[in-house]
């Protein structure tokens, strides 16, 4: 057999075949590794994090307002307005404003604002932009 016949032979092909899965299966390891390590580090907000901080701010606040007045047909109207407003934002961009803040330009039905985001221990926290 020459040399071409014999790298062509089942079990060498299965051989080199099972290598390949060996070092692929680390690469795809280490890839996602770093993809893990690097989310951990953080990074300004995202849009879907912008909006996140905000639901969760309204939630907590139709909360509050329940606790007060009681379950509102109007006040729940509101709140879902004030919803689909958040859905339909758009970041425009974040920049640095010290360790864990962030500066954010968003725009919306409403017009363009900028909100200060900051990370906290459980996610991310919207704030005026002239506040900390």
């Amino acid at each position: 057999m020459n040399r071409v016949s014999n790298a062509l032979h089942p079990r060498d092909f299965q051989a080199a075949k099972v290598r390949l899965l060996a070092i692929s299966s680390r690469t795809t390891s280490i890839a996602l590794i770093a993809a893990l390590s690097l989310a951990a580090c953080g990074g300004s907000p995202s849009e879907s994090d912008v909006r996140a901080a905000l639901i969760k701010q309204l939630d907590a606040s139709q909360e509050q307002t329940r606790q007060i007045a009681g379950k509102n047909a109007f006040m729940d109207s509101l709140a879902d307005e004030q919803r689909n407003g958040i859905s339909q934002l758009k970041l425009v961009g974040c920049k640095s404003d010290g360790e864990k803040s962030y500066l954010c330009d968003i725009a919306g039905k409403a017009g363009a604002m900028q909100l200060r985001m900051l990370k906290g221990p459980d996610g991310w926290i919207a704030a005026e932009a002239g506040k900390g």
